[in-house]
């Protein structure tokens, strides 16, 4: 068993921590660095039941108006695509950039897997006083995406 973890390390690229399998994807990975990771894994998180199934995310957005704010890093939304009417606030920038969504409006977040940074940026949404919807992840979505040119702010 030792033997298959140290392939699959070296697959990967580093060696994986505990927080690896815990919804960061090799591909999700390669944004930021461990230190990010671990920064993030401190915050707390909202509640899984708040989690909305890839399969649900179309109905939901159509359904009640909701805003779909993905979290992840610009050259991850290029790189994965996002969804059409997206509004991107990269994880690490929210906080300081939260000013820039309504208050008026359900929000739902999104990263790539739904158990990382998304749930994360929900609580810390709804500790500002946002209405959130919740969260989800975009790995599994089957639904049209979006490749945006990245755009810094």
């Amino acid at each position: 068993m030792k033997t298959l973890t140290l392939v699959i390390g070296v697959v990967a690229g580093s060696v994986l921590s505990g927080a690896f399998f815990q919804g960061v994807t090799p591909t999700t990975r390669r944004y930021l660095s461990d230190q990010q990771w671990a920064e993030i894994e401190k915050l707390p998180e909202m509640d899984a039941s708040k989690l909305v199934p890839p399969a649900d995310i179309e109905q939901l957005l159509a359904e009640r108006g909701v805003l779909f704010l993905d979290v992840r890093e610009p050259q991850e939304v290029q790189d994965l695509g996002t969804i059409p009417g997206y509004v991107n606030i990269p994880f690490l920038q929210l906080e300081r950039r939260m000013g820039e969504l309504p208050k008026d409006k359900l929000i739902l977040t999104a990263c790539n897997t739904g158990t990382g940074r998304a749930p994360r940026a929900a609580a810390l949404l709804q500790t500002h006083g946002y209405k959130v919807a919740g969260f989800c992840g975009l790995r599994d979505y089957k639904g049209s995406r979006v490749h945006p040119p990245v755009s810094r702010k």
